[in-house]
């Protein structure tokens, strides 16, 4: 037997890795897309763009490292052999994804207020500040679709499954510049939003990246609606093997907020 069909192997591995490897990369890419579109509006907007960014993956990292907390438990009953629990964590993750987006929803424009202070003691102009209030805000009202994509996307690398995620960034991604295009120059008759149409656009594209990433993803565990039947426990279970990984991702985003700050 060759090294390629060995569980476990150099190969093996490469296999898995080299899509999640893609996806890490594109989500950087977004931020980056906005940020390059938009430079052409001029500094201002380009200064506001890229602090707003970074103060949009701040809050972000928390829930995305909660939601990394079903890997483990995925791996460990899958290992099992029951995948039906394997699965069942999947869907709590998922459910963690919905109440976090709901969450930050709710509290939007409390934390507005916290980036609009974040952003006031800088030393950008009050036109950078204003262009850069209208991206944040826009874009924490749709990170819902990306928290939901980001469980799902959690769920199939778990279970080896890279490439989906993968191939849902690859077709989002000239999605969101089409739409950027439209929205921030006003494009095919629509009103030119600048910065605010960056974020909208983007937010749009990820409710695209959530229906195909839903639509993509097949398992045999779909049909067994005690599956998703909410219970606290399990998400609590998920919640403690997260947390840890949740802090770390926070304590790092913290430290580029800090030197965008500077």
């Amino acid at each position: 037997m060759t090294d390629t069909y060995i569980k476990g192997s150099p190969r093996e591995v490469l296999r898995l890795a080299w899509p999640i490897a893609i996806s890490m990369m594109s989500f950087t890419i977004k931020g980056f897309v906005d940020t390059l579109m938009v430079g052409r509006l001029g500094t201002n907007a380009l200064g506001a763009v890229g602090i707003a960014s970074v103060a949009i993956w701040m809050a972000l990292t928390f829930p995305w490292g909660i939601l990394r907390g079903q890997r483990p438990l995925i791996s460990q009953y899958l290992g099992a052999e029951q995948p039906k629990l394997a699965f069942s964590f999947g869907v709590h993750a998922f459910y963690l994804a919905f109440i976090s987006g709901l969450l930050l929803l709710f509290f939007a424009n409390l934390i507005t207020s916290v980036f609009e202070a974040y952003a006031g003691s800088t030393e950008l102009n009050k036109e950078s500040i204003a262009i850069s209030l209208q991206y944040f805000k826009t874009r924490i009202q749709w990170l819902l679709p990306t928290l939901l994509t980001f469980a799902i996307s959690e769920y199939l690398r778990s279970i080896g499954e890279t490439k989906i995620p993968m191939l849902i960034d690859l077709i989002v991604h000239p999605i969101n510049i089409f739409l950027n295009w439209v929205l921030i120059f006003g494009h095919l008759g629509f009103k030119p939003l600048g910065a605010e149409g960056a974020a909208l656009g983007t937010g749009i594209a990820d409710v695209f990246a959530l229906i195909l990433i839903i639509a993509l993803s097949k398992s045999k565990h779909r049909k067994h609606l005690e599956l998703f039947q909410p219970k606290v426990k399990k998400m609590i279970e998920v919640l403690k093997v997260g947390f840890t990984g949740a802090v770390q991702y926070s304590v790092e985003a913290l430290s580029f907020v800090t030197i965008t700050w500077f």
